[in-house]
């Protein structure tokens, strides 16, 4: 692997353009309304009501994460829809992010497909952030579950790429 000094700016530019592209694409889903689990686990959720008892998402959900993230959602917007799109839309981009990443790293290990590994990664990154299976994420906002889910497991398989391939792992072993 090559090291960050040798990464052309064109290079860096990449994960810019997917941020782009995935931004652009899901732009029209911000004002989707509350759709099926929506209403039960947002709309009619009594624990959003009451955001003094920050355990509450932990001691009564089996998905804590995503319970108190819905809690900060409504502390901070209510039921404004746009927010719970652009916190699902973040989330679907930064695992794509760790996707794009995952697959430079992987692909460029392999002495066959070493020299196109970037673009390759790209276009296998663009076309997972843009592939129509996954609007359900950013517009059905009870799906964050699965999103988030996506990310860490991405984020999980990153670390421990970095942790085997490191000269250094003990950081990236912490997180795996």
């Amino acid at each position: 692997m090559r090291s960050f000094s040798e990464i052309s700016l064109r290079e860096l530019l990449l994960p810019v353009l997917l941020l782009a592209a995935g931004l652009l694409a899901y732009s029209n889903s911000l004002d989707v309304p509350f759709l099926f689990d929506d209403y039960y686990h947002i709309l009619e959720n009594p624990h959003l009501r009451r955001p003094s008892s920050l355990l509450i998402p932990f001691l009564s959900t089996a998905r804590p994460l995503v319970a108190f993230s819905l809690l900060l959602n409504y502390s901070l917007g209510g039921i404004q829809v746009w927010g719970y799109h652009a916190v699902n839309l973040s989330v679907h981009l930064a695992a794509g992010l760790t996707l794009f990443g995952l697959l430079w790293r992987t692909f460029g290990l392999l002495p066959r497909i070493a020299s196109p590994a970037v673009p390759l990664a790209f276009a296998v990154t663009l076309l997972w952030i843009l592939h129509p299976l996954q609007t359900q994420a950013v517009t059905y906002l009870i799906q964050r579950a699965e999103a988030l889910m996506g990310f860490f497991l991405l984020l999980t398989l990153y670390s421990l790429h970095r942790a085997a391939t490191s000269p250094q792992p003990r950081p990236w072993k912490l997180l795996t």
